[in-house]
């Protein structure tokens, strides 16, 4: 048992440094401190457990309380707005509205928000499809 449980870890960690944002994972998962709160693009399911960091919200996490589902769907909402296919089209207004109303500390664009430049933010960290930047404090 001890060895397919060894077999099956080797497994699971060989799974997840394939993974498309690895990198991104590890980044965050080695620079996360206290009180961060990440935005994410709610299909990056597993950024939680990979890095360790509070995100805002995906699509994952399920609530199961009414007024839970509620405050999950106005989140989702929220990202919906925010991550869109076009640096363009984003409206950088609602990372204010994050950061003050759900502590919001940091972003995490998809390769789709690479040249996004909100005036709000600094990168902090960039691969080849991932980035995160942080948002200027209060």
């Amino acid at each position: 048992l001890a060895a397919a449980g060894a077999v099956a870890f080797q497994l699971q960690r060989a799974e997840r440094d394939a993974h498309p944002a690895a990198s991104v994972f590890r980044f965050v998962s080695e620079h996360a401190r206290s009180g961060e709160v990440y935005l994410i693009p709610a299909s990056l399911q597993e950024f939680r457990l990979a890095t360790g960091a509070p995100a805002l919200v995906d699509r994952k996490a399920i609530p199961y309380l009414d007024v839970d589902v509620v405050e999950w769907s106005e989140r989702l909402r929220l990202v919906d707005w925010f991550y869109r296919e076009e640096p363009a089209d984003v409206n950088c207004a609602l990372l204010g509205e994050a950061a003050q109303r759900y502590g919001v500390t940091h972003i995490v664009l998809d390769e789709d928000l690479l040249g996004l430049a909100c005036p709000q933010s600094r990168e902090v960290y960039r691969d080849s499809r991932y980035a995160v930047h942080a948002l200027a404090g209060p």
